[in-house]
């Protein structure tokens, strides 16, 4: 395990995690390859500590499966200034802090109208709900294909409609400033005993890849 792998491991309930980048690429060939409309969504707050945060998450996807949309848990990390007073250009690389984030991804379902899902989404990121800057959505019937805030006003597109790691990560940089230090997604989040993690993974509302 690398440093970061090893940051990642952690204990989820009852069963030990670990990070699958291959998944992460399985996943986005198969919402390519069936052109599924999709969210990807997060409760993480920085000024919260991990585990605030870890219960936030979890309270989101609780309101996704209520709507039974299941999620894929995705992990990523950037660097943030560990200076508070200093926005993220100007921080000295000694001061920059990797940061863990993990989001879900969800596919809209055929019992779910596009509208109704683009209306949840932004619902659940909005200062009522989870108070995000952004998500992202692709919504083929509604020509919605990008980042966007919870008014649902369109901050930055995505070019092409084919979606990618790479693609999804500049974009969500540009958003949050951190044009030299890209966001990176790393991979899905996966039980290690998968006889025992898969079951257990349904049964808290994830899906597998």
């Amino acid at each position: 395990m690398n440093k970061l792998d090893d940051k990642l491991f952690k204990l989820s309930g009852d069963f030990e995690m670990s990070l699958n980048k291959e998944s992460m690429a399985k996943l986005f060939s198969m919402v390519n390859d069936y052109q599924r409309d999709f969210a990807i969504i997060t409760a993480y707050r920085k000024a919260n500590d991990k585990d605030l945060n870890t219960k936030l998450n979890v309270d989101l996807r609780h309101e996704l499966n209520v709507h039974k949309l299941g999620v894929y848990r995705l992990v990523g990390h950037w660097k943030e200034a560990r200076i508070e007073y200093l926005n993220y250009q100007d921080c000295p690389e000694e001061e920059l802090i990797d940061v863990i984030h993990r989001s879900y991804l969800t596919i809209r379902h055929q019992d779910i109208s596009p509208t109704e899902f683009k209306d949840l989404i932004l619902f659940l990121s909005s200062p009522e709900k989870h108070d995000q800057n952004a998500v992202v959505l692709r919504i083929e019937e509604l020509d919605i294909n990008g980042i966007y805030d919870y008014q649902g006003n369109e901050v930055n597109r995505l070019q092409t409609n084919l979606i990618t790691i790479s693609a999804l990560a500049y974009a969500y940089s540009q958003h949050v400033l951190k044009i030299n230090m890209d966001f990176d997604f790393v991979g899905v989040e996966k039980p290690q005993c998968v006889n025992f993690g898969k079951q257990a993974f349904y049964n808290n509302g994830f899906r597998w890849i």
